[in-house]
C-alpha cells in the first residue's frame, strides 16, 4: 500500500476513534497527536531505504534491510510487542502505535501480506487482496474512509 493511502486510513481512523466516544480518554485528543499517528504510519517501512521514512534515515534503514529484509521484523508481532511495551512506559506513544498498527492492517490487504510471526516465513494476507498502487487501492482506501467519516458524523 502506498504511504498516502496508509496515511488516509490512519488519520481518518484516529479522527473517527477520537470522536466516537469509544475511548473516553481520547475524547479531547490534541491536534499534534495526528503528527504522531503519521509518524507511526510511516515507521514500519523504515526497513526499506527507498521508502519515505527510510530515505531520510538511510544510515538506519540499510542495516535493518540487510539484517532482516523488507516486511519482516518491522511488520511482525515482534515490532508490535516492542511498541506495546514502549506505550506502557509512555502513554503518549499510543498515537504512534495506532498509526503503526493501521499500517500493518493496510499491508495485510496487499498480495505481499505480512509475516506476522517472523522469523517464521508464513505470510498472512486478507482473503480480499488489493494490488499496491492500483486504482482499486485508491478506491478502497478513499471510499472506506469517506464511509467511516460519514457514519461518524451522521451518528
Amino acid at each position: 500500500m502506498m504511504l498516502v493511502n496508509h496515511l488516509v486510513v490512519s488519520l481518518t481512523g484516529w479522527h473517527a476513534l477520537s470522536q466516537s466516544g469509544v475511548l473516553p480518554e481520547l475524547a479531547n485528543v490534541e491536534p499534534w497527536t495526528y503528527s504522531l499517528v503519521a509518524l507511526g504510519t510511516a515507521l514500519p517501512d523504515i526497513d526499506h531505504p527507498d521508502s519515505t521514512i527510510g530515505s531520510r534515515v538511510k544510515w538506519f534503514s540499510w542495516p535493518i534491510r540487510i539484517l532482516f529484509g523488507h516486511r519482516n521484523i518491522t511488520h511482525s508481532i515482534v515490532a508490535m510487542t516492542a511498541l506495546a511495551y514502549m506505550v506502557n512506559l509512555e502513554p503518549l506513544l499510543i498515537s504512534v502505535a495506532f498509526g503503526y498498527l493501521l499500517h500493518l492492517v493496510g499491508d495485510w490487504f496487499t498480495p505481499a501480506g505480512l509475516k506476522l510471526f517472523w522469523p517464521a516465513q508464513r505470510v498472512y494476507r486478507s482473503p480480499l487482496t488489493i494490488p499496491t498502487n492500483s486504482i482499486a487501492e485508491y478506491l478502497f482506501v478513499w471510499g472506506s474512509s469517506a464511509l467511516a467519516l460519514t457514519a461518524l458524523h451522521t451518528a
